[in-house]
């Protein structure tokens, strides 16, 4: 029963794809990524461009000029926007695979079967939520207006300005970003967001189950090692939530002459939801891996120590090594079974390793990189390079 619902991604759903269908940008085995990619680029992009040139020539100011240097707005359409479209195909094929392991590795015994799918079916429909979908729009369409009200107006940059006395006072250009460029993105951060909180609730259902752990496994992880897979296809996402800080960085370390290490706090705020919305969920195994490993030190130790006390007595009298006795099956029957249970020894209590976290932070800080370069001189940086690999 389990493998005809294994049958499709399961994740491959959520906001805003019922949207994305009923536009003609999606159908059944065909994202057609390039097709969103493009519309959502023309749509987020393309209007603010051509607003802000009839604002630039009716009128007096640094319209266009203010915004093709603004980096928060142009890292966010070419740069967030696209890695959260990207990040699908990039994802979602590792989360079925990791789905599908559960019942090819054996980790689900066949009497849980029926619970394995329920915890599917239960998943897919959460995602496949009307209701989900329109409370995405509603969240992200409620964020856009508010900051309308509730951001100064002092700090909108130049093209945001519209005619002094008009109602919010907004250009073309302003109320074409707050009301379709930033919900767009948004929406579609909204949508990974909701799909992350389902990828947690379905690990955790899984994680009520009785899973079959090996202690002795060499993933050190109970057999449990492939759920981590996920955390380097997570890159794109963090990527996304990266660029957005980073492009608000940008435009106050260039514009306003702010130092990095003055957003040394959000940055550090950055990695810690990070980590929170990506690896905090692989934590719900935490409570079976450490039960297999107690139940490993006791039956895998007790068989070492009874091998181990005839391996002795065999072995240790004097006179009973020579040459040709280190080549009996004993000594390397003795030496297998004990480098499996120093695998129950090093078992982790999650199934992950610090270097997996690698993919989601690195993802995440990528996009401070072109900021520190432009902040540091190239001779310093050229010298501390040098200082590193001398």
């Amino acid at each position: 029963m389990a493998g005809e619902t294994l049958g499709y991604d399961v994740f491959d759903s959520g906001p805003p794809m019922r949207l994305e269908r009923i536009l003609g940008l999606r159908s059944p085995g065909r994202p057609s990524t390039a097709l969103r990619l493009a519309v959502v680029l023309t749509v987020a992009w393309v209007p603010l461009v051509a607003f802000t040139v009839v604002q630039t020539l009716l009128g007096p100011g640094p319209g266009l000029v203010s915004f093709l240097s603004d980096c928060g707005v142009n890292v966010r359409v070419f740069l967030a926007i696209p890695a959260l479209v990207l990040a699908e195909s990039d994802c979602l094929p590792w989360l079925h695979r990791i789905v599908r392991q559960f019942i090819d590795a054996g980790v689900v015994p066949g009497a849980d079967a029926a619970r394995f799918q329920l915890a599917l079916s239960s998943t897919r429909r959460l995602l496949d939520s009307w209701i989900a979908e329109v409370a995405v729009l509603a969240v992200a369409f409620a964020i856009s207006i508010g900051l309308i009200f509730l951001v100064p107006r002092h700090i909108l940059p130049a093209w945001y300005h519209g005619v002094e006395g008009a109602p919010m006072a907004l250009s073309l250009a302003g109320w074409w970003h707050s009301l379709v460029t930033l919900p767009l993105l948004l929406v579609l951060f909204l949508g990974w967001l909701w799909r992350m909180a389902m990828w947690a609730r379905f690990l955790w259902r899984v994680s009520r189950l009785d899973l079959q752990l090996i202690p002795g496994h060499p993933d050190h992880s109970g057999g449990l090692r492939f759920v981590s897979l996920c955390l380097q296809r997570f890159r794109l996402i963090g990527f996304a939530m990266g660029a957005v800080l980073a492009g608000a960085v940008a435009n106050r370390v260039v514009f306003e002459g702010a130092r990095v290490r003055d957003f040394e706090p959000q940055i550090v705020a950055l990695v810690c939801v990070v980590l929170a919305v990506f690896v905090l969920p692989l934590t719900v195994f935490m409570e079976k891996l450490r039960d297999t490993r107690r139940r490993g030190i006791c039956e895998y130790g007790a068989l070492a120590a009874s091998l181990g006390q005839q391996f002795e007595h065999k072995w240790l009298r004097p006179g009973t090594v020579d040459a040709k006795s280190m080549t009996v099956p004993d000594f390397s029957a003795t030496t297998d079974l004990y480098s499996i249970v120093s695998n129950v020894y090093a078992m982790r209590d999650v199934p992950f390793r610090l270097k997996d976290l690698i993919g989601p932070i690195v993802g995440a800080l990528v996009p401070f990189i072109p900021i520190i370069l432009f902040v540091l001189p190239l001779q310093t940086l050229l010298a501390d390079l040098a200082d590193l690999l001398l």
